[in-house]
């Protein structure tokens, strides 16, 4: 079987590709403007295909008429490497043939569909190819190497979603099946993160979205979102934690130190009262039962990340995802500046919420101009190595712990942005034995 599908070679439909070139001669603007709904260039087979298609499709976009004359003109001016485009399919022969292959434009969108199919289906040869050669290479890391496999197979599902263009109408049915869904269900339109002002002000966390969480080091990032966290948890949300920085013994010990609220120094010191013993294994009990995933492999890139996160997508085990903190994050290119290293992960943890219709809660930490500041108002200019994450991020939520002057801090959370609604800041309270927030004038509750 393997080698009956080595000598058939790459899938591929050079008749459709042509059919495609012939009916975007013959049917002009209109039909071209259909067609690059359905395929782009980099689908061709054909090199000389994919310039002629590339060829008619800048002429329409220039606004020139087509016709089997104009089009022989442009595709003489047109290069393919020292030839123009015109030699490469062969001059007039060549250029008839493709003409001859169809006689109206009516199934242009057809040939199209067939083209795209073929297309799709090399990049799954490809990925097959690349998978055997991974199977026999004893020097691969086994976990890169499917990571890698994944990710390629999710670029293929990606590439099928071609043409997002729908009319108003559609968009309103859609909103509005959403809206009759939520109302019907009694749910609001985002997850609730337990704050209640900040939850007032955003609607919650949003499938699609992207939330920062900045402040300098040591300032409470990873407790907020443990806070969020856990609150979510116990509405039966499920949660994926990948934290690159702390242990998954200590991200569950600052967990159960909160829910049974002890000091989370006397589970590490082993210093427990006979009713703290207690409390700390019931709340080990409720912590168990609830609902996240953690990650805490080191060294992590975003591809692995997000491959980690469809399958528990797949598996209906993933509501919402946590990434602590961007810096950290293994970026796809080693050999970029640093402030694109932090701009494609932030770019792609995007890409990964809306296709997973999630929201995605990612920390990151100030840079050191803020941190030199000592009581400065921290900004969305002080997001440390990543000026990007602000154009992503949906939401950013900047955490502030000023000295009133006296000694003592009085925590503020600043959404400093909020992509659907107004900017707002508002008092928190910590307590350092749970390492834990709460909103100023709110009860310390496990409810």
């Amino acid at each position: 079987m393997k080698h009956e599908l080595a000598e058939l070679g790459p899938p591929k439909d050079l008749e459709a590709e042509a059919a495609v070139i012939g009916s975007m001669v013959l049917g002009g603007s209109p039909c071209i403007d259909d067609v690059v709904q359905v395929v782009s260039a980099a689908d061709f087979f054909a090199p000389e295909h994919s310039a002629v298609f590339d060829c008619l499709k800048r002429m329409n976009s220039r606004g020139h008429a087509i016709d089997v004359k104009l089009a022989v003109d442009e595709l003489k001016k047109a290069q393919i490497g020292k030839r123009s485009t015109y030699d490469a399919v062969g001059g007039a022969a060549g250029f008839a043939r493709i003409m001859d292959s169809v006689a109206t434009s009516v199934h242009a969108k057809h040939y199209a569909t067939n083209v795209r199919t073929a297309a799709v289906r090399r990049a799954l040869d490809d990925v097959g190819i690349q998978a055997q050669q991974i199977a026999h290479d004893d020097d691969d890391d086994h976990v890169d190497a499917v990571s890698r496999i994944q990710a390629r197979l999710s670029d293929v599902v990606e590439g099928l979603q071609v043409g997002g263009s729908v009319p108003i109408a559609d968009a309103v049915q859609d909103a509005m099946s959403e809206l009759d869904e939520r109302l019907r269900l009694g749910t609001p339109a985002g997850l609730m993160t337990g704050f209640p002002s900040l939850d007032e002000v955003t609607g919650g966390f949003r499938p699609g979205q992207l939330v920062v969480v900045g402040a300098r080091t040591s300032v409470g990032k990873t407790a907020l979102a443990l806070n969020i966290t856990s609150h979510m948890a116990r509405k039966s949300r499920n949660v994926f934690y990948v934290s690159l920085e702390m242990t998954r013994v200590e991200l569950s010990n600052r967990l159960i130190s909160a829910e049974a609220r002890v000091n989370g120094m006397k589970l590490s010191s082993s210093e427990l009262a006979s009713d703290e013993k207690t409390r700390v294994v019931d709340a080990s009990e409720v912590v168990s039962g609830w609902p996240i995933t953690i990650d805490d492999s080191r060294n992590l890139g975003v591809d692995l990340i997000a491959s980690r996160a469809r399958m528990l997508r797949r598996r209906g085990q993933l509501d919402v995802m946590v990434v602590d903190y961007i810096q950290l994050v293994r970026p796809e290119n080693s050999r970029d500046v640093r402030e694109q290293q932090v701009a494609k992960v932030a770019r792609s943890l995007k890409n990964l919420a809306g296709e997973l219709r999630i929201p995605v809660i990612c920390l990151a930490q100030l840079n050191r101009q803020y941190e030199e500041k000592g009581n400065t108002r921290p900004k969305l200019s002080h997001l440390r190595e990543s000026g990007a994450v602000e154009q992503d991020a949906d939401i950013v939520l900047l955490i502030h712990r000023p000295d009133d002057g006296n000694g003592k801090q009085v925590p503020k959370l600043i959404i400093a942005k909020n992509r659907n609604g107004p900017k707002h800041e508002f008092e928190l309270e910590w307590d350092e034995r749970f390492a834990a927030y709460r909103e100023r004038g709110d009860q310390w509750s496990t409810n």
